[in-house]
This record gives structure tokens, sequence and C-alpha cells, in this order.
């Protein structure tokens, strides 16, 4: 994921999340993977598209 997102659009989020960008991009697959975020490749480059911007945690008591 990391070599097809644009650099600046990666160091961005790397910094807004304060992650490292090795761990943002694996990050950013298991957010694809649990529904998330949608990863999708055009041309060079991925586009993030965030899937879910609000949740609800239900637990039990």
């Amino acid at each position: 994921v990391r070599d097809l997102i644009d650099g600046t659009l990666f160091a961005v989020l790397a910094k807004a999340t304060g992650r490292q960008p090795g761990n943002l991009s694996r990050t950013l697959k298991t957010m694809s993977r649990y529904g998330l975020v949608d990863l999708r490749r055009e041309r060079n480059h991925v586009r993030l598209v965030v899937k879910a911007s609000e949740f609800r945690i239900l637990a039990a008591a």
C-alpha cells in the first residue's frame, strides 16, 4: 500500500495518526479487511475511502 499511496498523503496520514509509515501501511490493510476503509487501486496509487465513520460499541453487562 505504501508504495502506491501518494507520498505527501501518506506522510500526512502518518503524522496525523502518530504511526510510523511501515505500521500505517499494515494498519490500513487491516482496517480494509475489517471493512472500515476501502483501498481502491487507481493507476499508480491507492485511493482511501472511509466506509465507517461512526461506531456503536455494544457490551454485555
